[in-house]
């Protein structure tokens, strides 16, 4: 596949935001061959150096190196470090778990496009063009919120400033309160989740998590409550600037003051069902893959809440990185998931999420009763009823059992993650080993003529001699 295959696939006004690459900073390298290297961001004012080399043998592989001065380092270090522009727009969970791979491709673009490297870029057309649009697009969202945050023309509502000015409304913000019926606007997003879930039969996933009546809002609409911290409230936001979809955590520190929780400390806090089944239960930090999860679960709350628009139609995998969050969940929770059983109720050719859950299987829901079913769930969620301490302690038994297939299942993911990353390794090494015997085999017949030459030399010479 060549450069300008891929960049036929791109729209160029999209392609138009990319640096050039004669803008890049490019460095004599002579540990790799070709002895060029692309700084890509820094560490302690030293650049961080990633290099190229080209893998011979049945196939042209072309393979990264990453460096900060001879030691090296790994392309999942190298995302969370101090990147320039074009790379560092690309350090975001909107792009996992894919994230590596399009770092890889835009830094593969460079060196074809400094023709540093000459040959074909190989791969698979289609799905390089696919992935470097999606690249692109987050490198056009990032510019545009910059570019208007840095213009004042949009604010958010989670900002500090406005946090501190509206101290007044504190206690009611630790006091989250459940949102009206009116409050849940089925938006064409939600409708087309939950239709692509019951084509898959997958609707009882939903019953795996709350539903959005369930859940508590504060009085701030994008204002979600995922679990406290050291006592204080932590609620996620949701912030759309321009094309740019976003979210972010916050807590109320002692002082009132608002502060913002990095994802990867999302581990050790007191997290409620079902963020905290996004990760692993032994988890002290999550990952990149982990924080992915995270972020389509709490973005599908803010879709059903009807304040988070156009998701779909910004992130095209959106519905996949969905169904893979709620197998997951529904991993993590083991026996206690829910099991399918048929494919959804469909109503008017879209199912409402309330008939789907497990309290209402049993008959058609009408319109009374959907009402009906809003008001007990408000109900519920303030004073628990009876039956469900029954089922919190009957669950509280079992959990012993639950912890042991949780804690198998994830000793199962971690070994065959390493096997995959194994893999991967000898592959490379195949690919490696390939190149040396096709270059030894070269050099065997090249001294095999440079031998024959030699004995015809000396034979000429005793035959000169003798006369």
């Amino acid at each position: 596949m060549t450069l300008a295959a891929v960049k036929a696939r791109l729209d160029p006004s999209l392609l138009k935001l990319l640096p050039s690459a004669n803008s890049m900073e490019w460095v004599h390298y002579p540990n790799a061959s070709p002895p060029k290297a692309l700084v890509i961001g820094h560490q302690s004012e030293e650049p961080i150096l990633v290099s190229i080399a080209i893998m011979t043998g049945q196939q042209r592989m072309p393979l990264l190196q990453f460096a900060i001065g001879d030691k090296r380092l790994t392309q999942e270090s190298v995302i969370r470090k101090d990147l320039v522009e074009p790379f560092k727009w690309l350090n975001t969970p909107m792009l996992a778990p894919k994230q590596t791979r399009i770092l890889s491709l835009f830094i593969k673009f460079y060196f074809y496009e400094a023709k540093v490297v000459r040959s074909g870029l190989g791969g698979d057309g289609d799905y390089m063009g696919k992935m470097m649009k999606r690249g692109l697009l987050q490198i056009q969202r990032a510019k545009e919120s910059t570019s208007g945050r840095r213009q004042g023309s949009e604010r958010s509502t989670v900002d500090e400033t406005d946090e501190e000015e509206n101290e007044s409304e504190e206690e009611e913000r630790h006091e989250p309160v459940l949102r009206p019926r009116s409050f849940r606007v089925k938006s064409a997003d939600h409708e087309k989740l939950v239709k692509i879930l019951a084509d898959n039969n997958e609707l009882h996933y939903l019953d795996n998590i709350p539903t959005i009546s369930e859940m508590q809002f504060s009085t701030q609409t994008n204002a979600l409550f995922v679990g406290k911290r050291d006592g204080h409230d932590i609620h996620a936001f949701f912030r759309h600037t321009g094309n740019n979809a976003e979210i972010r955590f916050f807590f109320q520190g002692t002082k009132g003051r608002t502060h913002s929780l990095p994802t990867e400390s999302f581990a050790s806090q007191r997290i409620l069902h079902p963020f905290n089944k996004t990760y692993k239960k032994d988890a002290t930090s999550i990952n990149k893959q982990e924080e992915a999860r995270l972020t389509v679960l709490v973005t599908w709350y803010f879709i059903a809440a009807g304040v988070a628009k156009n998701v779909l139609a910004e992130i095209e995998d959106y519905p996949d990185q969905f169904r893979d969050m709620l197998a997951y969940v529904s991993q993590r929770m083991g026996p206690a998931a829910s099991k399918p059983k048929h494919v959804g109720r469909l109503r008017d050719g879209l199912v409402d999420e309330e008939g789907i859950q497990s309290t209402l299987r049993e008959r058609p829901v009408s319109k009374d009763d959907s009402e009906a079913t809003t008001r007990s769930l408000h109900q519920s969620f303030k004073d628990p009823s009876p039956p469900r301490a029954s089922a919190s302690r009957k669950r509280t038994a079992e959990q012993a059992q639950f912890d042991d297939i949780e804690e198998t299942i994830h000793e199962d993911r971690n070994l065959t993650k390493q096997l995959n990353e194994l893999d991967d390794e000898l592959d490379a090494i195949e690919l490696r080993r390939q190149a040396l015997t096709k270059q030894k085999a070269k050099f065997l017949e090249q001294r095999k003529d440079v031998r024959k030459r030699l004995k015809r030399q000396s034979l000429a010479l005793v035959s000169d001699n003798e006369e």
